[in-house]
């Protein structure tokens, strides 16, 4: 069984619709389970980010308004510490003497007690406790029954000398309304103890009423103690539950719990608030974004479906009939008839096949005709090495002979023109030195001393770099040029060779008629001689310049005595391109 599968994939992927189908098949895997994976994060990422801004945006709400009722409450009780407005009146009843005193004291501390909480529209209860007597001095509204405002309060924040409850039903004996309160110890006169108690009625469970219903969203608030405790919770399940089994201890500001998922903020006064939504509403938003993700992959497996099955019947049936059509091509003539798919694309494409037949044949042709050519020159090639190889052989005659004969001139003449024509042709050494290059310019000089009687100083300075390699040749046309530009019978020709930082320095100085002007212009630069110069010094400027590059100079010049100098600097430790020229 697994053979037969085996051989039925290797079947199907011979052909180009089989390979297509799983080519295609891969990719839309592919694709779909990327796209799958990419479009879960960014949903799950955007609901995230989503939900946590507005979470965000909810608790800093509800902290400002706890902190402006808190900070309310706080600024009524100063005012009725023992330095405050009401405090005053405070310690003026107690230091009344009689009834009448008192009672007058009394009304005025009433009085100026109204009068401060008036301020605050929203005050329920603002009294004085005894926690001495256990009793209630003064009180803007009667509390409760058995009301001791140091015990039964939550405390959300404690410092040195206030204490400040979290949020707590109202402890007024005509009001059931959800409050903050501060309790504040404060020493009056004759050292008497009382306690400041003012609870301001809190309008967050209405703005947080708004918000669910706003978002159909659920969102429960905490109020935490500085040790991260649980001291307000608007939701009744969670309110005795412990902070830490609810994740709230940390100090990650958004974070999940097995069951919520919460938002922290520590308001600016320091009170610490968590905002917090059942975690199946907070996926519920998930699930269905995910339920659209599948709907749309659903669809877009259909429509690669339908894609397939188009590309099927208008690509790959039209591209059969273009295999037929290749495979009906005669090999030898590389001839096919012409067919016609209906379809542009591939009608054009039929054309240019049939052009590039054409252009093939052409290629055969052509390819034919080099072949022949390349013959014919391979034969000429070796006919060209067998004419030096004859000259070179009846120069030796003819030195022999000379010598045999004692013509010792003869026999001189032929020697040097037989080093400088085997050097020309690249038959000895393989790569040619300045040293070489000097004997072969010595060698043109003494065939050219046998005919003008001039005087040849050389002034080498012997050194290693006489043996760094040269081009071949380059010396023996600027020697030329100076021997027939105006060298007589009484002439001086000076050949001087030393070394520099760089490489070497090669100084041709006569005392002949000079130079012209036009070709001493022409020659300012190597990369500006023109074509027409002289067949000598172009090839010495071309082979210069493309052994060395552009740290090599060949300067000519006219002395103001007479006479002409060219000076040649040659870069010989930098690296040089080392083609020395053509070996025949």
């Amino acid at each position: 069984m697994w053979e037969e599968n085996t051989q039925m994939f290797r079947r199907l992927f011979r052909t180009v619709r089989g390979r297509y189908v799983l080519i295609i098949s891969f990719l839309v895997i592919s694709i779909l389970v990327v796209l799958s994976f990419f479009s879960y994060q960014m949903i799950r990422t955007s609901i995230e980010s989503r939900g946590r801004a507005h979470m965000d945006s909810a608790i800093r709400m509800i902290s400002q308004q706890l902190d402006e009722e808190y900070t309310q409450a706080l600024q009524i009780s100063q005012h009725m510490t023992s330095r405050g407005v009401v405090g005053k009146q405070m310690n003026e009843m107690m230091r009344a003497k009689d009834m009448y005193e008192l009672g007058e004291a009394k009304r005025k501390l009433g009085s100026n007690l109204q009068t401060v909480t008036a301020i605050g529209k929203q005050v329920e209860l603002a009294l004085y406790y005894s926690p001495e007597e256990g009793s209630i001095t003064a009180t803007t509204f009667m509390p409760k029954d058995n009301f001791n405002p140091a015990q039964g309060l939550p405390i959300a924040r404690q410092t040195r000398s206030v204490t400040f409850h979290a949020i707590h039903e109202s402890k007024s004996r005509f009001s059931n309304h959800p409050v903050v309160s501060v309790a504040w110890p404060d020493t009056f006169l004759f050292d008497r103890n009382l306690i400041i108690y003012v609870e301001v009625r809190t309008s967050v469970p209405e703005l947080l009423k708004d918000i669910n219903e706003e978002d159909a969203s659920g969102y429960i608030l905490f109020q935490l103690t500085k040790d991260g405790e649980i001291c307000y919770c608007s939701h009744q399940e969670y309110a005795n539950q412990d902070a830490s089994a609810l994740c709230f201890d940390g100090s990650e500001l958004f974070g999940m719990s097995n069951h919520l998922v919460w938002c922290k903020n520590q308001s600016n006064s320091g009170y610490t608030y968590v905002l917090a939504i059942p975690r199946s509403t907070f996926t519920e938003h998930m699930f269905q974004w995910i339920d659209y993700l599948i709907i749309g992959i659903l669809i877009a497996i259909i429509l690669i479906c339908i894609a397939v099955a188009l590309f099927n019947h208008l690509i790959l049936r039209k591209l059969q009939l273009i295999v037929d059509a290749v495979n009906a091509v005669s090999r030898p003539e590389l001839f096919m008839t012409s067919k016609r798919t209906g379809m542009t694309e591939y009608d054009n494409l039929m054309e240019r096949f049939e052009d590039l037949l054409e252009y093939a044949r052409q290629l055969i042709d052509e390819v034919r005709v080099k072949e022949e050519q390349k013959s014919k020159l391979e034969l000429e090639t070796l006919y060209y090495q067998i004419n030096p190889h004859f000259l070179m052989n009846s120069l030796n005659s003819l030195y022999w002979l000379a010598r045999l004969n004692k013509q010792k001139e003869i026999s001189d003449y032929v020697h040097h023109l037989m080093e400088i024509l085997n050097y020309s042709l690249g038959r000895g050494e393989k790569d040619p030195t300045l040293r070489r290059e000097l004997d072969i310019s010595r060698d043109y000089l003494a065939l050219e001393q046998m005919k003008h009687r001039f005087t040849v100083i050389y002034e080498v300075e012997e050194g290693a770099y006489l043996d760094s390699p040269t081009p071949r040749l380059f010396l023996q046309p600027v020697v030329e040029n100076a021997v027939s530009h105006g060298m007589d019978t009484d002439g001086h020709l000076k050949i001087i060779v030393q070394p520099d930082e760089s490489g070497a320095v090669i100084v041709i100085d006569d005392d002949g008629c000079g130079i012209e002007p036009d070709l001493i212009q022409e020659f300012s630069s190597l990369d500006s001689i023109k074509m027409h110069g002289g067949i000598g010094l172009r090839y010495t400027a071309s082979m210069l310049r493309q052994f060395y590059g552009e740290d090599c100079t060949l300067l000519l010049e006219n002395k103001p005595e007479g006479g002409a100098r060219a000076t040649i600097h040659l870069s010989m430790w930098k690296e040089a391109s080392h083609d020395t020229g053509t070996d025949y």
